[in-house]
């Protein structure tokens, strides 16, 4: 029985840790959504120009 009840409670902490590690990820993401949003409005033309240069980088590194 005591197997069992550690048991349970290690499945619940890690429950737990799951939980909040999908709270941490979502927080990032909608806070680099605003950040992305903000840039746009703000600075289109150098957010246009990064996102070019990011894609241009990336399918160098990708072809290899």
């Amino acid at each position: 029985m005591a197997a069992r009840a550690q048991v349970r409670s290690v499945v619940s902490d890690a429950q737990d840790k799951g939980r909040e590690a999908v709270e941490a990820v979502s927080e990032v993401r909608d806070n680099l959504a605003n950040a992305i949003d903000k840039s746009l409005k703000k600075r289109p033309y150098t957010t246009l120009g990064l996102t070019l240069a990011l894609g241009f980088l990336l399918g160098v590194v990708w072809a290899r």
